[in-house]
């Protein structure tokens, strides 16, 4: 019977590519609707063409290699896919490694770890791969070879970080002395803070400015001090659980249990006669908080701006203040130590400041590298760039620091002369396309942000939640009043992406 596909996988790669191509024609010639992206036209007609054929497809067949695993755009489309499973039963991801037998990062290994798949390490294996691909198209399940194994290597820049190494990896906890991270400001306020027994820490930053690599901080202080971690990630939360109160809540609930590996007994606490808000504070104060012993619990909550769509935000948000009180008082609380992590404005999160968790504690907010920081990372790599040079790159990045690290590692590994990376930085096969082509799809098709991207392009004024999503996403800051790109390399995209 014939099925529709979807292949995702790196473009312009030497394996991916090439293997993408002859596994359209054959999957093609065996009956199949097969999608490749090599031909739709870049803008916002492209974004949306995505979309469909992402939720129209049975299958994304996901190409995983060494650089595709660090594809924003790959992990963006297995994103689309995922929460297209979760709502409508399909596309079933079928992922194909390429050569590659290692850790996948932190985004994807959350999707992908669980499922089956396909391994092809030379043109060799193509008959056998098609076979194992047509089989699994057909209702069979995948093999799963043993890998070699491995970990992501530490000195490439990884879009998304993962906050959770320190628990995941212990031995691996002295490598975030990477030449990758530039301690800042923050930083130095956050640990300050973190000698109490108790605390609330607020990171507030744009996508991809590093709050949750300071988050990873947080943790392995909280951590070497003894603290038991809960780490929460509001975007694994699906959007029917987000909008169900109930069901929002004892997730969290159990959330926190299952991080700390405690033997479940959720429901014994969760069946009283309260509103869900005085169910979860009984069961952190009966069950949560004295299992973490006398150095107390570290609960670090990430990405909760996810909670904003919910109509339970205001009374999450005020549970987590009362909880932040409740270390004046004798007990359990006492040892409480809370860190969140945040793209939006906390006045659009919760408007009751006597309800907000965000206006107590100690609030840290990141803005992108400065010159001098870009200075430090040349310091530390091997590509030596001259301060005119520098002067370049940081007019044309502003000291993103994500697309700042990509750039040196580019330069330094020798997969780019600065001369190229400056030439070709708008390009769809540049050293930044994939970023550019993630970046417009998520803030197009997530927040609907077309109209508003191309009205602050205009110099048109922005009010009220479209204009913060723009910053929050990472894409706009604000000027004098009126929201400009980020960043040189941003406007120039987007003027271009989004011409009519």
């Amino acid at each position: 019977m014939s099925k529709r596909v979807f292949i995702s996988y790196k473009r312009n790669t030497a394996l991916d590519q090439p293997l993408a191509h002859r596994l359209y024609d054959s999957l093609g010639k065996a009956g199949h609707e097969v999608f490749l992206d090599a031909e739709i036209l870049l803008g916002e007609d492209w974004v949306m063409r995505i979309q469909r054929e992402v939720e129209a497809a049975d299958f994304l067949i996901l190409l995983l290699s060494e650089h595709s695993i660090e594809s924003q755009m790959v992990a963006e489309e297995v994103r689309l896919a995922e929460h297209a499973r979760k709502s409508s039963g399909k596309p079933s991801i079928l992922p194909v490694r390429v050569v590659y037998e290692g850790s996948l990062p932190y985004d994807l290994g959350a999707i992908l770890n669980r499922l089956n798949y396909a391994l092809w390490r030379s043109p060799a294996d193509d008959d056998e791969l098609l076979v194992q691909l047509s089989a699994a198209i057909g209702g069979d399940a995948l093999p799963a070879p043993v890998l070699a194994g491995g970990e992501l290597p530490c000195d490439r820049p990884m879009p998304a970080a993962n906050p959770r190494a320190v628990l995941e990896l212990p031995e691996q906890v002295l490598e975030a002395a990477s030449p990758f991270y530039i301690e800042r400001d923050g930083d130095r306020v956050l640990a300050a803070e973190q000698t109490q027994p108790g605390y609330t820490l607020t990171i507030q930053a744009a996508r991809q400015t590093g709050k949750s690599s300071m988050l990873g901080r947080v943790l392995e202080r909280g951590v070497q001090a003894g603290k038991k971690a809960a780490f929460i990630d509001f975007q694994g939360f699906e959007d029917a659980v987000l909008n169900d109160p109930a069901q929002l809540y004892y997730q969290f609930a159990f959330s926190i249990e299952d991080a700390l590996q405690l033997e479940p007994q959720l429901d014994k606490y969760w069946g009283v006669p309260l509103g869900a808000t005085q169910k979860c504070g009984r069961f952190m104060e009966r069950r949560i908080l004295p299992a973490c012993g006398d150095a107390g619990l570290l609960l670090l909550l990430d990405d909760a701006d996810e909670l904003l769509a919910s109509g339970a935000s205001m009374d999450f948000f005020g549970m987590l203040r009362s909880w932040h009180g409740s270390r004046a008082r004798p007990g359990p609380w006492k040892n409480f130590a809370l860190a969140m992590a945040i793209s939006t404005e906390p006045a659009l999160l919760i408007a009751d400041l006597a309800q907000s968790p965000f206006n107590v504690g100690t609030p840290v907010k990141l803005a992108d590298f400065e010159l001098a920081d870009t200075e430090k990372i040349n310091q530390s790599h091997d590509a030596h760039l001259s301060r005119p040079q520098l002067e370049t790159l940081y007019q044309l990045l502003g000291g993103h620091p994500y697309l700042t690290r990509k750039a040196f590692y580019l330069i330094g590994t020798g997969r780019s002369s600065f001369d190229t990376l400056i030439a070709d930085a708008c390009s769809e096969t540049g050293p930044f396309g994939d970023h550019l082509r993630a970046l417009l799809t998520r803030l197009i098709l997530k927040a609907d942000l077309g109209s508003a991207i191309r009205s602050a392009l205009s110099g048109d004024r922005l009010d009220g939640r479209a204009r913060e999503r723009l910053i929050a996403g990472g894409l706009f800051v604000e000027q004098d009043g009126r929201l400009v790109a980020r960043n040189q390399l941003y406007d120039r995209y987007l003027r271009r992406a989004l011409h009519d």
